[in-house]
């Protein structure tokens, strides 16, 4: 209640597939001020309030009871809260092992060894004891997703960073962990189940955690450890994707209040031309579920997927070529979080440079084998001119390809590109395609003599005019300084449309 304060407890759950019958809504606001019937709560509420009534504690904070579920305001409200709820709570209470409100906090493994010892009273006590052996170690990916299931939740990511303590319930024991250390009952310093190499579980960094408390702030660009968070985060899942900025939109609060920026779609004011210089490596892509931030915003991008981000090296830095070229951006949140859920269709980034056209090929099955290594993107790569193994096995292209002079472009798409371009067949193969493209140059690097030049992808918006949709990037490599200084002069400056103002949306 407004004007109370107390000392209060969080938990962190899944909600998992069982429906949660217990939560807050706009017909049972009332009644739950007055009144929550304990029985009546999930496992995992249940376990949790008993930790606090150890503790001594009269406060606990839920989010499916203590946010109006079907308010959208009180939601985007409290969300915005976040930062403030996690930080100064005494301790969050983690039901790390269990995939849904209802499989609780305390362990009902078996123990290992089981005694009974008298106490010389005539009262026998029963002792359990985990055997600390390799048998408590865990080398399966898919076990420790098992084993894992809140640390696979993205919303999670922020409340383990904005927490001074946590209390783990997990598989096996508890472990607990605060700022300065952490341990569990066996007295090992990684969380239980051991697992070996940290293999498919993303530590919250402690340093990211010192700096969402305030309590350590590195010198120098925070961008930095944004973007780091922002790798880790977006590897993670959320059932719906129009949460990708709410849920961690607390953590942009530390960053936007330690720094006094701009934050739009998920990206920094300052340090934008730098921001807009990520790429996703993995073959396996998903299409865009739904609109949840401009195409030039990692935040377009549906959850699951690592993005990775280009990063500075003191000794041959990657260098942004946009400069000068952005002119405005215009982002627009909704609702009561103002770092949260953006106005649909807002995000509008607009720029002044050069675009070089060029297509996107499909390849059907011969052409792809024919042209191996260098179009081994799941059967996409860019189309222009490689020395090709076996021509004959080629399909005849009717359009030219841009010439590379023996550089090598690297396909690096964010989405599933069957459903983001429109492809043209061609005459002689009913799979072999073209897609018209648009390249902006945004970066480069020159490192022991090599010169890498990165390149975003862009496809036109129909009906719009100059105005383009962001669908990857691609990595020109394999000149030295002076083949990629000539391969601009002939063929950039050549067939790059010249500078003019255009919108990525």
């Amino acid at each position: 209640m407004p004007g109370q304060s107390g000392k209060y407890v969080c938990l962190s759950h899944c909600w998992g597939k069982t429906p949660i019958t217990c939560c807050t809504t706009i017909d049972t606001v009332g009644k739950a001020m007055d009144f929550l019937d304990y029985g009546a709560l999930p496992r995992n509420f249940q376990d949790a309030i008993t930790i606090t009534r150890r503790l001594d504690i009269q406060y606990i904070w839920i989010d499916s009871v203590c946010i109006i579920q079907d308010d959208k305001y009180d939601w985007e409200v409290e969300s915005a809260k976040m930062a403030d709820i996690y930080r100064y709570s005494y301790l969050t209470i983690a039901a790390a092992s269990s995939a849904d409100s209802t499989g609780g906090c305390f362990s009902s493994t078996n123990a290992d060894i089981c005694m009974s010892l008298d106490d010389n009273t005539g009262r026998l006590l029963l002792v359990g004891a985990r055997m600390c052996d390799a048998m408590g170690t865990v080398n399966d990916e898919a076990e420790v997703k098992k084993r894992f299931p809140l640390f696979q939740r993205g919303w999670v990511l922020q409340e383990r960073l904005m927490s001074r303590r946590i209390l783990y319930c997990n598989y096996g024991e508890l472990a607990f962990e605060c700022l300065e250390s952490k341990t569990c009952e066996c007295g090992n310093s990684s969380l239980s189940p051991h697992v070996i190499n940290g293999m498919g579980k993303r530590e919250a960094n402690l340093r990211h955690r010192l700096l969402m408390a305030k309590v350590s702030v590195p010198r120098g660009d925070l961008s930095l450890e944004w973007r780091s968070m922002v790798s880790s985060y977006t590897l993670l899942h959320l059932t719906k994707a129009n949460d990708i900025l709410p849920a961690i939109s607390g953590c942009a609060r530390v960053i936007s209040e330690l720094t006094g920026d701009e934050y739009l779609a998920g990206m920094w004011k300052k340090s934008l031309s730098i921001e807009l210089l990520w790429y996703i490596e993995t073959k396996r892509k998903f299409s865009r579920a739904a609109w949840t931030a401009p195409s030039w915003s990692w935040a377009s991008i549906s959850p699951g997927q690592e993005i990775f981000f280009l990063k500075p090296n003191l000794s041959s830095p990657w260098r942004t070529m946009l400069g000068e070229s952005i002119q405005t951006v215009d982002c627009k949140t909704e609702g009561g979080n103002d770092l949260g859920q953006l106005v649909p269709g807002t995000g509008r980034l607009t720029l002044k440079s050069a675009l070089l056209p060029c297509f996107v090929r499909r390849f059907c099955n011969e052409s792809a084998t024919a042209a191996q290594p260098s179009h081994d993107r799941r059967r996409f790569g860019l189309h222009y001119r490689v020395t090709i193994a076996n021509p004959a096995a080629a399909c005849e292209v009717p359009v030219p390809a841009l010439e590379s002079q023996d550089g090598q472009f690297v396909f690096y798409p964010d989405v599933r590109l069957g459903d983001e371009l429109w492809f043209d067949p061609f005459p002689a193969c009913s799979i072999c395609s073209l897609a018209r493209i648009w390249l902006l140059h945004i970066a480069r690097k020159v490192d022991g003599g090599e010169c890498r030049d990165i390149f975003m992808m862009l496809k036109e918006i129909e009906a719009s005019p100059n105005t383009y949709g962001r669908f990857g990037v691609t990595k020109f490599e394999g000149h030295t300084v002076g083949q990629r200084g000539r391969w601009f002069k002939e063929v950039w400056e050549k067939q790059a449309m010249p500078k003019r103002d255009f919108s990525i949306v």
